[in-house]
């Protein structure tokens, strides 16, 4: 007989395959499949609703298998997902196994260099209660308007976006990662609106905004870039640090300007969802509702 390798499948190894291939009466509906593979056993349709609200984020499809007629299920990334032919095909599957004697290469990372928390990692946080107690929303149009006031028209848009942004969370949904943003600092770019204006960088002699985005036109929200500003004189400018208070174990807040291990460049600002704190979010909105004569006869 033709021996062939177990990791390679050809013409000779398909036709030993059975024709007949059980398959279960009923496959589950997108909704109920999605819910199988995440093994949600929640009977609340307001923890499966936020349930299949997140995977939609993530970007996350889900297929169905039919082992021996029993559907089982499994997330994808929607790349997959469309490659995928659609409706019921026979396919060959294969579970690669883990070899525990072999590091993989993550687990080799120096600890200097930590990974960013997961999504998973950041809901079993001992913070996670304190979010859940909050109402958040992703960033609408009425948003971006707000987030680009004019500074000369409108006195209070630093405050506005301070507001605006302050306990946002960033999701990256190509990572599964995702940061709470506990303080802003605005900083505008003439010394006309802003006497603290951002620092800037010299090139040829010319002074070049440190800030200002270059992107790969594929934006996700108009006019609002999440990015990693260029490195100063004091690092790169995100977010101050990343730190974990956890029970039995000492934590120092660092301050400063360097982003340790949540970097967003051109590439990944597109696959950044900013959702806010809803009640800030009406703050900011009633803020900005208010004309330059009555921000200045509070002043």
């Amino acid at each position: 007989k033709d021996s062939v390798d177990e990791n390679t499948v050809d013409q000779r190894s398909l036709k030993t395959l059975p024709v007949a291939v059980k398959r279960p009466p009923v496959w589950r509906p997108f909704p109920e499949t999605v819910l199988s593979a995440l093994n949600e056993v929640s009977t609340s349709k307001s923890d499966q609703d936020k349930a299949l609200y997140h995977e939609d984020k993530l970007g996350r499809m889900p297929i169905a298998i039919s082992i021996d007629g029993t559907e089982q299920n499994a997330l994808v990334a929607r790349e997959v997902y469309d490659a995928l032919p659609d409706g019921t095909c026979l396919a060959v599957l294969h579970k690669p196994v883990r070899d525990p004697k072999v590091k993989q290469p993550w687990e080799t990372l120096p600890a200097l260099h930590p990974l960013e928390p997961s999504i998973e990692e950041v809901v079993e946080e001992t913070l996670a209660p304190v979010i859940g107690t909050r109402k958040f929303q992703e960033l609408s149009k009425e948003n971006f308007h707000n987030l680009n006031l004019d500074w000369t028209r409108s006195p209070q848009a630093p405050l506005v976006a301070g507001h605006l942004l302050s306990g946002a969370i960033l999701l990256d949904v190509s990572r599964r990662s995702a940061i709470l943003i506990n303080e802003v600092k605005v900083y505008g770019r003439t010394r006309s609106t802003d006497c603290h204006l951002e620092q800037k960088g010299l090139v040829k002699g010319v002074p070049k905004d440190t800030s200002t985005p270059s992107t790969l036109g594929k934006d996700y929200y108009k006019d609002v870039h999440p990015m990693t500003s260029s490195s100063t004189t004091d690092g790169k400018r995100l977010i101050s640090y990343l730190w974990r208070a956890m029970a039995g174990r000492k934590a120092a807040v660092s301050v400063g300007g360097n982003t340790l291990n949540y970097v967003i460049n051109e590439h990944d600002s597109p696959n950044v969802r900013i959702f806010l704190d809803s009640e800030r979010e009406k703050q900011a909105r009633e803020m900005a509702k208010k004309s330059a004569d009555e921000v200045l006869e509070k002043l």
